[in-house]
Order: C-alpha cells, then structure tokens, then sequence
C-alpha cells in the first residue's frame, strides 16, 4: 500500500482531535480557574505529550526526517491501525462530553458547564 494512506490516516485522526478538543478548550479558558496545582512535572508531561502526539507526527508528514524508519505499509495491520484510531477518537469526546468542562491540566475551575 502507498504509505500516503497512513500519513492520511494521522492528519484525519489530528484534524478530529482538535475538533473534539476545541469547544471544549474553548469553554475551559473562559471559567476563572479558582486554584491552579500545576507543577513542573505536569508541565514537562504536557510538553511531552505534544511533541509525541503532534509535533512528531507532523514532521512525519511533512519531512523526510523519519523516512529511514518507514517500512512497508501492509492492509491488516493498516486496517486495525484504523479501527484504533477510531476507537481513540470516540473515547477522547466521550470523555470531554461526559466530563463537561475539560482542562489539560490540573488547575481547578470556579464552576463547572
């Protein structure tokens, strides 16, 4: 298989992240934040967490940096790569339906949306 079909696959599955993510965030920003515990180890973790499910991916797409790592791209595994995403992306707007106002970090809001 063409491995533009996986680096397709990536850019979808970030495009629905930020979708799922933004009204949420949105929301989150304009309630005042009434105690803020973040610490330096929840920033790194945050750091962390965004090079790894967005900066890294993205270079991927977009530059040949990764491309000595790059091997065949074969259907079933392609297939189940999809079905996991999926998966994923309905969990992360279930837990942002079921959770209300979401933040990123552990700062505690005055009220809850």
């Amino acid at each position: 298989m063409n491995p533009w079909f996986g680096k397709l696959a990536v850019l979808v599955c970030l495009f629905g992240f930020i979708l799922i993510r933004a009204p949420h965030g949105h929301r989150s920003h304009s309630i005042a934040i009434k105690e803020d515990r973040k610490g330096v180890l929840e920033i790194l973790r945050l750091i962390g967490a965004g090079i790894g499910t967005t900066l890294l991916p993205v270079l991927w797409v977009t530059t040949g940096w990764f491309a000595r790592a790059d091997y065949a791209l074969h259907p079933a595994p392609y297939a189940l790569g999809l079905l996991l995403m999926l998966a994923g992306l309905w969990l992360f707007h279930r837990s942002h339906t079921d959770l209300g106002t979401c933040s990123t970090s552990s700062a505690l809001r005055t009220k809850s949306a």
